[in-house]
C-alpha cells in the first residue's frame, strides 16, 4: 500500500515537471515567433515566462538579451547577454553581432556615451575583435578619462589595424603621454625619437609639445637610472633633458642629478660644473635645490682635499 502511494506521488511529480517543461517550451516557441515578427515587447515577456521555469537556460537568457538590444535597453541587453555567456561561453559569438549592430546604430546617431559603452563590451567578450576606426574613438575616451593603461592598449591596436587613418599622428603623441603617465620613461623617450623621424612637417607648436614631453620623460628616466646605479645611462638621459632645455622647471634638477651621477663616478670636475649650473639654472639661493647643490660642492671639495 505504501509503495503504491509513493508510486502515485512519483507519477504526479513527473506529470507536473512535464507540464512545466511543456509550458516553458511553448513560451519559447511563442517568443521566437514574436521575435521574427519584430514584436519585441511580446517576445521578451514570453522569454521571461520561460525563464521562471528554467532560470539557468543560457539560450533563454540570450534571447531576452536579443529582445532588449532591439528595444534599446542597453543595461538589460548587457545583463542578459553576460549571464548567458557566464553559463555557456558558446553563446559569445552569437552576442557579438548584436553589439556590432548597436555600434552602427549609436555611431549613426553620434551617441558617443552609448557607443563607447558597447565598444568596451565588445572587447570584453572578444579582445581580438576588430573595431576598425572605432579604436580611435575608444582610445580618445580612455585618454580623456585618464585611464592611460587602456588608452595605450587601444591606441596601439588602432595604429596596428588602421595606420593610415587621419587620427594616427594624434594617437602616436598620446601613446607617448600615456607611457609617461604609466612610468615607462624609456619607451616614451624612444617613441619621441620615432615621432620626429616619422614626421618632417611638424609645426613649431607640435615640436615644442613633443620636446617638452621627451625632456620630462628623459629626466625621470635619469632618476630611475641613478637609483639603479646605472650612472652612464643616467648621465645620457640627464644630458638629453638639458639639451632640449625642456621642461624649464626641470633643468636645474637635471643639472643636479647630472652632478650626482658624475660624483658617483669620481669625475669631480664634471660634477662641480654640473652642480654650479644647477645653482645658476635654479636662480633662488635659498631654495632646497640650491642648498643640495652647494652641499654637493662642499663634499666634492672635501673629497679633493682628502686626496
Amino acid at each position: 500500500m505504501q509503495i503504491q502511494r509513493f508510486s502515485i506521488i512519483f507519477v504526479i511529480l513527473l506529470v507536473l515537471i512535464g507540464c512545466q517543461q511543456s509550458e516553458s517550451e511553448r513560451a519559447i516557441k511563442r517568443g521566437k515567433n514574436y521575435l521574427l515578427k519584430g514584436q519585441y515587447t511580446d517576445a521578451v515577456a514570453e522569454f521571461h515566462l520561460a525563464l521562471k521555469t528554467d532560470p539557468q537556460n543560457a539560450e533563454t537568457l540570450y534571447l531576452i538579451g536579443s529582445c532588449y538590444s532591439k528595444l534599446g535597453d542597453l543595461n538589460r541587453t548587457h545583463e542578459f547577454f553576460t549571464r548567458a555567456i557566464q553559463i555557456d561561453a558558446k553563446w559569445a559569438p552569437s552576442v557579438i553581432p548584436h553589439y556590432a549592430e548597436l555600434v552602427e546604430r549609436f555611431r549613426a546617431r553620434n551617441d558617443k556615451p552609448r557607443l563607447i559603452q558597447v565598444l568596451s563590451w565588445l572587447l570584453e567578450i572578444d579582445p581580438g575583435y576588430d573595431l576598425e576606426d572605432n579604436y580611435y574613438i575608444l582610445g580618445d575616451y580612455y585618454y580623456q578619462q585618464r585611464d592611460y593603461e587602456n588608452a595605450l592598449t587601444v591606441y596601439q591596436q588602432a595604429l596596428f589595424k588602421m595606420p593610415e587613418d587621419a587620427r594616427e599622428k594624434l594617437a602616436r603623441r598620446r601613446i607617448i603621454e600615456c607611457e609617461v603617465e604609466l612610468g615607462d620613461y624609456a619607451a616614451a623617450v624612444a617613441a619621441c625619437d620615432r615621432y620626429f623621424e616619422r614626421y618632417s612637417d611638424l609645426s613649431y607648436k607640435e615640436i615644442e609639445k613633443v620636446q617638452w614631453i621627451q625632456g620630462q620623460a628623459a629626466y625621470y628616466l635619469a632618476k630611475d637610472y641613478l637609483d639603479q646605479k646605472l650612472y652612464d645611462e643616467a648621465i645620457e638621459a640627464a644630458h638629453r633633458t638639458i639639451r632640449l632645455n625642456k621642461p624649464q622647471n626641470l633643468i636645474d634638477d637635471a643639472y643636479l642629478l647630472l652632478g650626482q651621477a658624475y660624483e658617483a663616478q669620481n669625475e669631480v670636475d664634471k660634477a662641480r660644473e654640473a652642480c654650479e649650473n644647477a645653482i645658476k639654472a635654479n636662480g633662488d639661493p635659498s631654495s632646497t635645490l640650491a642648498h643640495q647643490a652647494r652641499r654637493c660642492l662642499e663634499l666634492l671639495d672635501q673629497s679633493r682635499r682628502d686626496q
